[in-house]
């Protein structure tokens, strides 16, 4: 997790996690490399054939948070967010501070108060 969220992930998730944050990974982590993993390498979704690939875009309010240090953890993710800009015109863009790919437990104050105010602004029926 460090190579995708920075060096600072592992700190971050003890500071901001229950104590036994480590034991409740120990206990999911099975499932983390079985099934989670296994679908994302198996996802075909390519941003090049993107209109190909979805027949309905989703025209619903899309937030689209990213961590503002992403790029410097995993180069990339500043592509793949204007990528998603264009595509879905009616996402909101949302960076949160102090946070890399891991920015619910580097900053999960911002991140909660960045969901909050967008649904806030888009209640659900």
């Amino acid at each position: 997790m460090e190579l995708v969220c920075g060096p600072s992930f592992l700190g971050s998730v003890e500071m901001t996690n229950p104590l036994d944050v480590w034991r409740r990974v120990e206990e999911c982590v099975d499932t983390t490399f079985t099934v989670d993993f296994a679908a994302i390498t198996a996802w075909a979704f390519r941003m090049s054939q993107a209109d190909q690939m979805v027949a309905r875009k989703p025209a619903m309010p899309i937030l689209a948070v990213m961590g503002m240090d992403s790029e410097s953890a995993m180069p990339g993710f500043r592509e793949t967010q204007r990528f998603l800009m264009n595509w879905l015109p009616q996402a909101e863009r949302c960076g949160i501070v102090n946070a890399t790919h891991g920015m619910q437990s580097m900053n999960p104050r911002a991140v909660g108060e960045a969901i909050y105010t967008f649904l806030k602004r888009h209640p659900m029926a």
